[in-house]
């Protein structure tokens, strides 16, 4: 597991060179826990993705794998129309359901992101994290 997401890791960051340690964070975070990070209840889904669509931008983006089996949909206006809502937080409430992750899960993603040279120690995040766990 700590390859394929290294290799996740990896693909996020050629698309997007300017990432930064929270982004990898995230990234791993949303990977283990999936999309609970969003929402604390699943029938206020809805509502984030509408809130969430609303700031968004109209560029259509197609969804990326994070790792874990997951994908992280873009909530844009040009993809997510009004109508395609209601399934997206159907998709995102089935997900959260069937998504545990674990917090030694999280600090395998994180020790793998050590072994990229991102600026800044991932691994002082890593520690970060694991403390907020404990």
């Amino acid at each position: 597991m700590r390859g394929d997401f290294l290799a996740v890791a990896r693909e996020h960051w050629g698309k997007y060179p300017v990432m930064e340690p929270r982004d990898f964070a995230k990234l791993a975070y949303q990977s283990e826990f999936g999309p609970a990070h969003m929402v604390q209840s699943p029938d206020k889904v809805l509502a984030a993705l509408l809130a969430e669509r609303k700031e968004a931008g109209p560029k259509s983006l197609p969804p990326e794998p994070i790792g874990n089996g997951l994908c992280r949909f873009h909530i844009t206006q040009a993809l997510s129309t009004l109508s395609e809502l209601p399934l997206i937080g159907r998709m995102f409430r089935l997900t959260m359901a069937s998504t545990e992750g674990t917090a030694s899960g999280l600090s395998e993603k994180l020790e793998a992101l050590a072994a990229l040279p991102v600026p800044c120690a991932i691994r002082k995040r890593r520690q970060r994290y694991e403390e907020l766990l404990i």
